[in-house]
C-alpha cells in the first residue's frame, strides 16, 4: 500500500512539473506592443497587439511580420522598417531574440541616422514587449558583423529604450 501511495505521489509530481514547462512556453492572450514611428518621424508610438495562444517564437515572428506590414491605414503612425517579407527573420533563445537581416533588407535601410535609430528601436522595443524576450541581438546574413546603423555598433545586444 505504501509503495502504491509513493508511486501515485511521484506521478502527480511529474505531471505537475511537466505541466509547468509547457505553460511557460505558451503565451495565452498576451498583450504586446508594436512600436511604430509617429507621423512627424520624431519618436516611437506603441500600438497594442494581442497575441493569442502562441509560443514566444511564434509571437516574435508575428510581431516582425506586423512591423513589416505596418499600419498604412493609420495616418498618425508611419513605418520605417523596409517592407521586405523575406529580408528579416527572428529566432528566440534564452530570452534573447536574434534578428537576422539579409542583404536585400540591409540595402533598403533608410539612409538617415535618426530613421535608422527609430527602425532599430521599433524592432527592439516591439520584440521585448513579448513575455519571455528581454534583449535583441542583430545578425547580418546569419552572422555577427561589425556594422553601424544609426551610429550604433550592431555587435551589441540591445535592451528596450522607451524614451525614443
Amino acid at each position: 500500500m505504501k509503495k502504491m501511495i509513493i508511486i501515485l505521489c511521484l506521478m502527480i509530481v511529474v505531471i505537475a512539473l511537466s505541466g509547468n514547462y509547457f505553460v511557460s512556453e505558451t503565451l495565452e492572450d498576451h498583450n504586446a506592443q508594436i512600436y511604430y514611428v509617429d507621423h512627424s518621424m520624431l519618436r516611437l508610438v506603441p500600438v497594442d497587439y494581442n497575441i493569442t495562444d502562441s509560443t514566444v517564437q511564434k509571437a516574435c515572428e508575428k510581431i516582425i511580420n506586423k512591423i513589416i506590414d505596418g499600419e498604412d491605414y493609420n495616418s498618425s503612425i508611419l513605418r520605417v522598417v523596409p517592407k521586405i517579407k523575406n529580408g528579416i527573420d527572428v529566432k528566440v533563445n534564452d530570452e534573447i531574440a536574434y534578428v537576422n537581416l539579409n542583404n536585400e533588407f540591409i540595402d533598403n535601410i533608410p539612409d538617415n541616422n535618426i530613421h535608422e535609430i527609430l527602425m532599430i528601436y521599433s524592432i527592439v522595443n516591439s520584440l521585448t514587449s513579448v513575455e519571455g524576450v528581454n534583449m535583441v541581438k542583430f545578425l547580418f546574413n546569419g552572422e555577427e558583423r561589425k556594422e553601424y546603423i544609426g551610429g550604433m555598433d550592431m555587435r551589441e545586444t540591445f535592451i528596450p529604450d522607451y524614451y525614443i
